[in-house]
């Protein structure tokens, strides 16, 4: 179980990471999901600090037999997400989602959004 329990304690992922990182005033937090421990930020100096570093860090990508990529790769095939660039199951995806995450395909969104801000501030 780890810290499941935890993720969903505010009901929605987003609201619970940030009452776990303010509950114990950390920048990354750490958490047991099932056998694997993961590391979480919300900070964006963080978060680039960690992809940019790959010396430090490594470089995870969807050839990696470790990781996120790797895991959900071997659950959902080759996807958006998952593929390479360079692969044809990519291009596909990118191609169909590329209009609807276009300025024009989230106009509709922008409205949706800022009520739901409104609701939760």
């Amino acid at each position: 179980m780890g810290n499941i329990p935890d993720l969903t304690s505010k009901g929605y992922l987003g609201p619970s990471m940030a009452a776990l990182a303010e509950e114990y005033d950390y920048e990354v937090v750490r958490l047991q999901v099932g056998d694997r421990m993961v590391y979480v930020t919300s900070d964006p100096e963080i978060a680039e600090r960690i992809t940019s570093d790959t010396e430090s860090f490594g470089k995870i990508t969807h050839t990696a037999k470790r990781g996120p990529f790797y895991s959900t790769r071997q659950i959902v095939g080759k996807a958006l997400f998952t593929a390479s660039d360079t692969e044809q199951e990519w291009g596909m995806a990118h191609r169909i989602l590329i209009s609807a995450f276009s300025f024009q395909g989230m106009k509709p969104v922008v409205s949706i959004a800022a009520e739901a801000t409104k609701k939760h501030s």
